[in-house]
Formats: C-alpha cells, structure tokens, sequence
C-alpha cells in the first residue's frame, strides 16, 4: 500500500480507521458531558440563586451605568466596581 493511498479520502472512509475514529469523538464528547455534570451536580441550589441574583444585579448596574456614562468610561468602570467589588468581598476574593 503506498503513502498516497494511505493519505487519500477514499483509502480513510473505507478503512476501519473511521468507525474508531468516530468512535473515539463519540466516548470524549460522552466524557466530557458526564463531567461537566457530575462536577456541577454538587451546587446547592441556594448557591445558584445566589449567583442569578449577581448577574442580574450586575446586569441592572451595568444598563445603568451605560445610559448615564455614555462617553465616561472611567464613571461608568467606576460605577460597575462597586458592586464588582461587593461580589469579589461575598466570595472571598477581597478583604
């Protein structure tokens, strides 16, 4: 069998190199669901509250802070830091 053969399309699709192939993306993308939620599975969901009612804080603070600093990015950082600076004190990133 030459290298060109080898390395051509049809050679790949008629081979039994593409069910395992296949294969293999199948079992890592199965993995990487199963991980992704036994390793989120542990939030309480007191805890995921928390974290929309941020966001949606967060969210609000930042609307207004775009309409009342529209051209001010420093106002409109400023205004933003505070509740960034609250959330980081809630989680133990600031003291």
């Amino acid at each position: 069998m030459s290298l060109f053969s080898l390395l051509t399309f049809n050679y790949f699709i008629s081979s039994s190199l593409l069910p395992s192939i296949t294969l293999l993306v199948l079992y890592s993308l199965i993995y990487i669901l199963l991980y992704f939620f036994f390793s989120l599975s542990h939030i309480s969901p007191s805890i995921i509250l928390v974290i929309i009612t941020d966001c949606q804080k967060y969210g609000e603070i930042k609307r207004a802070a775009a309409k009342k600093f529209p051209t001010d990015i420093e106002g409109y950082l400023d205004m933003k830091g505070v509740v960034i600076s609250e959330i980081y004190q809630r989680c133990g990133l600031l003291k």
